[in-house]
Formats: C-alpha cells, sequence, structure tokens
C-alpha cells in the first residue's frame, strides 16, 4: 500500500530517517499500528541523479529538454535541510571544479516562503555549500549564501534539527517568474559568485579549498523549477555535462503494508 506522508501528520508519533549512499529509508511506529516498508529503485542504468525528496521528472520542451519538481510543497522532515525541500543532487561528487551554469525558469510560486537552492561542496546531506533564492507570489527578491553543517557530529543522523543553516551573505535581487535566465556559479580558491545572464548578484568569501569538490544539486519549495543545459567544469574543461535526453534520475519509492499489532 504507497502511503502519502503529509496525510499522516498529526497521526505518527515517532519517526526516523536515515540515508545510506543514495537510498532513503523511514521506519514508522504509531501506537498499535505498525508499519513495515521496502524500497525499490527503478531499474535503470547509468543514473546521474538522486531524487531526496519531490516528485522530479524529465520533460521535452520546444527549445531544449528540462527537468522540474511538481511536488512544490514539502513537509520539513527535519533531518537535513535538502529534505526540507524537493531536492536533486548527484550521485556521485566531483572531485574537482570551479564553474556551475544552468538554465532555468520558476514558475506556479505559492503567496509566501517561495524557495530555491543551488547547493555545492555536498558532502553528506547536511554540509554543503548553497546560493539559496527567497520569494513570494510576486517575484524572487533575495539571494543568501548559505552553509549547512552538523551541530554534533557525534549524534546519529536519524536525529532531528541536528544541522545549522548559516547566511553568510546576502543580496537584494529581482528574479521575474515564467521567464528563462542563465546562472553561473563561480567557485574560486578563497571566493564565489553567482551570476545571473552574465550580470553578478553576489559574491561571498569561501574557505580555501572547501567546496571545490563534492556533489552538487537543486532544491525547490512552494514554486515550480525548471533546469536545462547545466554544465560543470575545472578550468575550461568540460567535466560534467546534463541535457536530459534521457532520464537519469534515481528515485526512492516507499512501499508498505499498515499492520495491526
Amino acid at each position: 500500500m504507497r502511503l502519502v506522508f503529509e496525510t499522516m501528520k498529526g497521526i505518527l508519533k515517532t519517526l526516523m530517517y536515515f540515508s545510506v549512499g543514495a537510498c532513503t529509508a523511514f521506519f514508522i511506529s504509531c501506537g498499535s499500528i505498525a508499519y513495515s516498508q521496502s524500497s525499490s529503485v527503478e531499474a535503470e542504468p547509468n543514473f546521474v541523479w538522486r531524487q531526496i525528496n519531490g516528485i522530479w521528472s524529465v520533460e521535452k520542451g520546444e527549445k531544449y529538454n528540462f527537468i522540474t519538481d511538481s511536488k512544490i510543497t514539502s513537509y520539513r522532515w527535519g533531518y537535513n535541510e535538502l529534505i526540507n525541500h524537493n531536492t536533486i543532487i548527484t550521485l556521485e561528487p566531483l572531485e574537482a571544479y570551479d564553474y556551475i551554469s544552468y538554465g532555468c525558469r520558476f514558475a506556479d510560486p505559492r503567496e509566501k516562503d517561495v524557495r530555491f537552492m543551488s547547493s555545492f561542496g555536498i558532502k553528506e546531506d547536511r554540509v554543503f555549500y548553497a546560493f539559496r533564492l527567497t520569494g513570494d507570489a510576486e517575484g524572487i527578491k533575495k539571494i543568501d549564501f548559505v552553509r549547512s553543517t552538523v551541530k554534533d557530529p557525534e549524534k546519529p543522523k536519524a536525529v532531528k534539527w541536528n544541522f545549522e543553516i548559516t547566511e553568510l551573505a546576502s543580496a537584494e535581487c529581482d528574479i521575474r517568474y515564467n521567464t528563462d535566465y542563465g546562472v553561473e556559479i563561480k567557485i574560486e580558491k578563497k571566493r564565489t559568485s553567482f551570476l545571473l545572464n552574465r550580470k553578478l548578484i553576489l559574491r561571498a568569501e569561501l574557505p580555501a579549498g572547501e567546496v571545490q569538490s563534492g556533489q552538487f544539486g537543486f532544491s525547490s519549495l512552494h514554486m515550480k523549477p525548471m533546469l536545462w543545459n547545466i554544465a560543470v567544469k575545472k578550468g575550461r574543461k568540460t567535466i560534467f555535462k546534463e541535457d536530459f535526453a534521457t532520464d537519469t534520475v534515481r528515485r526512492v519509492r516507499v512501499q508498505g503494508t499498515i499492520k495491526k499489532k
């Protein structure tokens, strides 16, 4: 029986989450009801992306193929900021990179708390850097550069809210919905920059060498993102490219049955 977890809010008494490699699992106990589940992954070869949360799908457009999330809302699970959003990240880390680019368009915003994150230097789901865009139904009005860290490394991943998001730099911006943009993220030894249509929007200081490796990905909340032509470079060499000619997203399907004790 497939369950939609948002409808169980207020019923669940305990929830434990953990992540192993590219898979996510949940164990739930709710009073006299026991939930046992098994996760199955789509049997497709050559996966590139890992879906952490959301309903991400590849679609074909007139100009380009793109990936988008149609879930839009998300329950705040509390285990890391990535799963609090609708998120995809690369399955494997990249050893060294200093440039990320992609095309994007944002649509269908909710009235408030609209968010989008471009995360990189991901060491694990609670440890990363990101440019974070925030806004409302009128548009995206602010950009932050943030860092996610673990509060207490001795505690297991199943512990909720054992991470901290720190804002390192911020600026005002004006990003409109239903408009195509080109994004560039430059990662230097001591600073990083976010450019929109080749215009500098925000520059921030970086710890030397800390973010030029690891996974990267995208997160959204309360709106529908569309992303295409993703490229990652080291110097002039392109080390990663995604045009979404095929669907390379690895999705975990949570299935289970409800049994009375």
